[in-house]
């Protein structure tokens, strides 16, 4: 879990301009919190599509927000959901030679033996030589490429910039309406 803060000499700064007005500093890092969430969002997603052959859409779908709200200056980015099947990645098949897959940009296709591509049910993987068992074969979940330490250290200094930005233009947007 990540936890960012907004600079103590921010807070200060907004102290010092809405002294009138301090139920408007909670609601200036209230929307810039949310804000952050926003952006941090959307980096996440292209950050992961940067390293791994995988759609937005995915992505999308295993990220679930909680946006800050008043009284909670806190939000939230989680990734759920299970490791995502052969055919969420790219899975080319040959007439000759074993299927390929491509899970990550920077590395090649890598041949899996027995895998064939299923008309209705997708990649499919046979372990042995008979035709039965099959098993669906699976790469990995979104929440493991975002907990990714390569992830991570490009995801934070992001959004602790945009937080401090964020909060200091909510302060001085508020202080310019009052």
């Amino acid at each position: 879990m990540i936890e960012i803060s907004v600079d103590p000499q921010s807070v200060d700064t907004a102290r010092n301009l809405l002294v009138a007005f301090p139920q408007e500093i909670h609601k200036a890092a209230d929307a810039a919190i949310n804000r952050t969430i926003t952006k941090v969002q959307t980096q996440v997603s292209k950050t992961i599509r940067a390293r791994y052959v995988i759609a937005a859409g995915d992505i999308k779908a295993a990220l679930k927000t909680k946006r800050a709200r008043r009284g909670e200056a806190r939000g939230m980015i989680l990734a759920t959901g299970k490791t995502l099947h052969f055919s969420n990645f790219s899975v080319s098949v040959r007439k000759r030679g074993p299927a390929t897959v491509r899970v990550l940009k920077a590395g090649s296709r890598k041949p899996v033996k027995g895998l064939f591509v299923h008309a209705k049910k997708g990649p499919l993987h046979r372990t042995q030589p008979a035709s039965y068992p099959l098993r669906i074969p699976y790469g990995p979940s979104v929440p493991q490429m975002f907990g990714n330490e390569e992830t991570m250290k490009i995801l934070i200094p992001i959004a602790e910039t945009t937080l401090q930005e964020r909060f200091l233009h909510e302060v001085q947007y508020r202080y310019g309406r009052t």
